[in-house]
């Protein structure tokens, strides 16, 4: 007699989404990522599913929310989440980083480095070099692309920064040489008007982390220029 197939377990997510992007973590977790909610809306939310207890359980919220984009474990214990479609329909060429375990464990940081060309839509897959191939997908024209590119992730400590960077001179509260504290952040203010100055890859406000939320006061000596990342 053939057997039949049939679903052997069901449950529900936290959140309801559809269009998320999942990747099966280090530790054999499930890490799932934005999509959007049952009002249309685009998401930033991530859950952890695990196979031990078959159940999801939350964890942090994207740099941004995302649709449409994909995700893909690392060996250290991150994952990489680029590209997809922001709340405003925006493409995206960004990419940011989840930590599964460390000082960031649970907590989403931006990358330095994103994508060469905006898509959601695409395929993703790691090669034997360690890079990751992405192919395919399509533009704010909604056109399919047949472009390919490959992105090399940052090491652990290059994706949040690190000391020695030349400082951009606008930044108030940057992050670059703060690697011995262990802290990351995302956004900068300027020296002026305390308003984003849009130079700063990688500076500091505050960010959640377990055990409390890094104070805005922190200061650094300098920050990382986007326009020397891409």
């Amino acid at each position: 007699m053939k057997a039949t197939e049939h679903s052997l377990s069901r449950g529900q997510l936290t959140v309801p989404r559809a269009g998320a992007a999942i990747c099966k973590l280090p530790s054999g977790a499930i890490l799932i990522t934005g999509g959007v909610d049952r009002a249309g809306n685009v998401i930033s939310t991530g859950e952890i599913y695990s196979p031990a207890t078959g159940s999801c359980s939350p964890t942090g919220s994207m740099v941004t929310a995302r649709v449409g984009h994909a995700a893909i474990a690392l060996t250290d214990g991150r994952a990489v989440i680029f590209g997809g479609q922001d709340e405003d329909g925006h493409y995206l060429d960004s990419a940011e980083f989840y930590y599964e375990s460390g000082p960031f464990a649970g907590s989403f940081v931006a990358a330095l480095r994103g994508l060469n060309a905006p898509r959601a839509g695409f395929a993703t897959m790691m090669t034997v070099n360690h890079e990751i191939l992405i192919l395919g997908g399509h533009n704010a024209q909604n056109q399919a692309l047949a472009g390919w590119e490959t992105y090399q992730p940052a090491g652990a400590d290059e994706a949040v920064g690190m000391a020695g960077d030349e400082p951009c001179g606008k930044c108030g509260l940057c992050r670059a040489s703060l690697a011995a504290t262990g802290i990351a952040a995302y956004g900068c203010q300027s020296r002026v008007d305390d308003k984003v100055c849009g130079d700063c890859e990688v500076c500091t406000t505050s960010l959640p982390v377990p055990g409390g939320i890094i104070p805005s006061s922190v200061r650094a000596e300098g920050c990382r220029l986007r326009k020397a990342r891409f």
